[in-house]
């Protein structure tokens, strides 16, 4: 061998040793690269990266550096590395994989579905792992588009998507589940059913498949099949209550009501001290509206159940439903020996008195339950509301007062002022408006209230600007009342009547509306017109032309003397708003004016309907029906509602005055002795 020879052999083994040297180098690089990226690391990796040359780690080098950019969020960066990757390795199934997945990070999904689809074809044959990653990530993203689809209640097109997801993942329970649903929404039961078989056959006990059946199966109506379902479940699991009561429902819905009294009785005497069991017996009662059967179960339930005292305000209410005053108030008095439930206990009492007129006894059983709650705020509301009632006015004050000491609500503060004021007068009153005054969003009554005391005063601007100004805090009060109200009572729009509710908001309503009107009222008679004026102008701008509003506006007219234009206004409030009294009288008295006889006794008739007990109501009917000189045709109408409610004095005494005036003295003289 030659010594260059030799000399060539020993650099070539030299070179291979360097050369393995490199490649074990290259590969440790790699694994701590991707160690610190399966840590979720990604700022060291990129670091790695940073001290790597691309040609060692090849394509490598681009797929780490585009998931570490992806983990840190910066797409634009994960974006830009991966295209600099495919341009040096444009056929990489791993980057095109990457490329794929940006899409879905960017929501771009038609670009990912192509390139997913694509990622499929390729790799069948090269790599099997890679072509099952391709085809799980189609699925996911199927049943993605499916999700979003179904979300925008477009359930045709989810259900096209979750096909998709079932011909790629046929052996996942969500497919078929999520494929169900699509059909059931499109009202396509049988196919649903047909899918939850589907599902169901993959994980038997897949709870909400089998719930999700049992409801279609209803909707089918085939109780038989359901039963029969539930009698397997039953027997699997003889200890689960649940597909016992779903057996119960079932057989209520077959129609079978005695085959479910004898199971319901089955089922007491195996779970008697199960309280769910009781509840939904109780229920089922209650749907069905047997409130007998409803109060048996759950006599039977304080039977199985003594020492709970949640069972004695179950009976209580269900008492109180049933009209039966006495019986649920008994309840009530063995519920506050319960400490925990003493204010429910006095306040429910309380209430009950109160809806039974007999506000008395209201007010002592808020004050029993306040010696053992002192602290209460809700008995201590519903004592000042009662005493308010009854025109306890002291009583009253000293409630409100104890209340706001323990609340700081300015609601509070604003009932302790107005009994203040009721009690003692305006004066007395002042500071706490005055308090009031202060505060953000000024109540509207507080803002009548500092008008009382400033007219009180003599101090006639002042008394006009927080008129003005209470008629426009108090319209946008009214304004979101109304909309709160009807929201709640599923009624957008409605105004709703004057009721004795317990949160008492509707009353709230009707009298915030008075104040309006009353303040108005002040304004036109007190104020200059230029108040008056800018008041209409600012609720016709800010509220448009509403019923309340145009009668304001016509009332202005009607005051400054410009009749024709008021009644104009009137017809058009009448329009929007025929329930408003108010309307209807001023109508009566401009036609009154203007000795339009007739057309003043259609609106005091339509005014006698919305208030009833009205004296002016009355009294205008009588005086119209006489300048026509047909008051006998009055008194045809009045003796029948007489004969059907003797009770009701007002129109006794009227129609006595209106028999009188016609002369028919005897008949006059019979109905004052009735």
């Amino acid at each position: 061998m030659t010594a260059v020879n030799f000399n060539r052999m020993k650099y070539s083994f030299f070179l291979l040793i360097f050369i393995l040297a490199c490649m074990e180098s290259y590969a440790q690089t790699a694994a701590d690269i991707e160690y610190h990226l399966s840590i979720e690391e990604p700022g060291i990796a990129i670091e790695l990266l940073q001290r790597t040359d691309a040609d060692q780690l090849g394509s490598d080098y681009y797929r780490f550096y585009t998931a570490a950019w992806l983990m840190k969020g910066e797409l634009i960066e994960a974006q830009s590395k991966l295209e600099e990757g495919l341009r040096t390795y444009p056929e990489n199934l791993y980057l095109k994989q990457m490329k794929a997945e940006l899409y879905v990070q960017s929501g771009a999904m038609n670009q990912a579905l192509e390139l997913y689809r694509d990622l499929e074809r390729l790799s069948e044959r090269t790599d099997p792992e890679l072509h099952k990653q391709a085809g799980e990530r189609l699925g996911r993203i199927f049943e993605s588009l499916g999700r979003e689809a179904a979300s925008r209640n477009q359930f045709t097109e989810a259900a096209r998507w979750f096909r998709k997801v079932t011909n790629y993942r046929p052996d996942e329970i969500a497919g078929w589940y999520n494929r169900a649903l699509a059909h059931y929404n499109l009202q396509q039961y049988e196919d649903a059913l047909d899918h939850l078989e589907r599902a169901l056959m993959i994980n038997p006990q897949h709870e909400q498949s089998r719930e999700f059946r049992l409801a279609l199966l209803s909707q089918l109506q085939r109780s038989e099949k359901i039963i029969e379902l539930l009698d397997e479940e039953i027997e699997e699991n003889p200890k689960n209550l649940t597909p016992r009561l779903s057996r119960l429902r079932a057989l209520l819905a077959d129609g079978q009501p005695e085959e479910a009294q004898k199971y319901a009785d089955e089922l007491m005497d195996k779970f008697p001290d199960e309280p769910k069991l009781y509840d939904e017996l109780a229920a089922i009662n209650r749907r069905m509206g047997h409130s007998e059967g409803e109060l048996n179960i759950i006599r039977k339930k304080r039977q199985a159940i003594p020492n709970d005292p949640n069972i004695l305000l179950e009976l209580s209410e269900l008492h109180e439903m049933m009209n039966e005053w006495e019986k649920a108030i008994a309840k009530l008095d063995t519920l506050a020996k319960y400490n925990e439930f003493t204010e429910i206990a006095y306040t429910n009492k309380g209430r009950m008195l109160e809806l039974h007129e007999n506000p008395e006894r209201a007010i002592e059983e808020y004050k029993r339950g306040l010696t053992i709650i002192p602290e209460s705020k809700t008995l201590n509301r519903r004592l000042g509301w009662a005493q308010m009632d009854l025109e306890l006015w002291e009583d009253a004050a000293e409630t409100w007062k104890k209340l706001y000491q323990i609340t700081e609500q300015t609601d509070d503060l604003l009932l302790w002022a107005e009994a203040e004021e009721q009690a003692f007068g305006i004066e007395k009153a002042w500071p706490l408006y005055s308090q009031m005054l202060q505060v953000e969003n000024v109540p509207t009554r507080a803002l009548f209230g500092s008008a009382r005391y400033f007219a009180t005063k003599n101090e006639l601007d002042k008394a006009c600007t927080q008129k003005v100004d209470a008629i426009h805090t108090g319209y946008n009060e009214i304004k979101h009342q109304r909309a709160q109200l009807a929201q709640e009572m599923g009624q957008p729009g409605a105004l709703l009547q004057k009721s004795r509710d317990i949160d008492r908001r509707p009353e709230r309503l009707q009298a915030t509306r008075s104040l309006v009107f009353g303040g108005f009222d002040f304004l036109l008679e007190q104020c200059s017109v230029q108040d008056a004026e800018r008041t209409v102008k600012y609720l016709v701008e800010e509220f448009g032309n509403q019923g309340e509003i145009l009668y304001f506006s016509a009332k202005k007219k009607f005051f400054f003397g410009n009749d024709e234009a008021a009644l104009k206004d009137l017809e058009s409030s009448i329009s929007r708003m025929p329930e408003l009294p108010e309307a209807h009288l001023l109508q009566a008295r401009i036609h009154e004016k203007e000795e339009n006889w007739r057309e003043a006794r259609q609106a005091w008739h339509r005014y006698h309907s919305l208030k009833p007990d009205s004296d002016r109501a009355y009294q205008g009917l009588i005086s119209a029906y006489r300048q026509t000189e047909e008051l006998d045709e009055l008194v045809r109408r009045w003796q029948p509602q007489y004969m059907a409610n003797p009770d009701n004095e007002k129109l006794r005494r009227y129609l006595r005055e209106a028999l009188y005036r016609l002369g028919m003295y005897d008949e006059a003289a019979k109905i004052g002795q009735q």
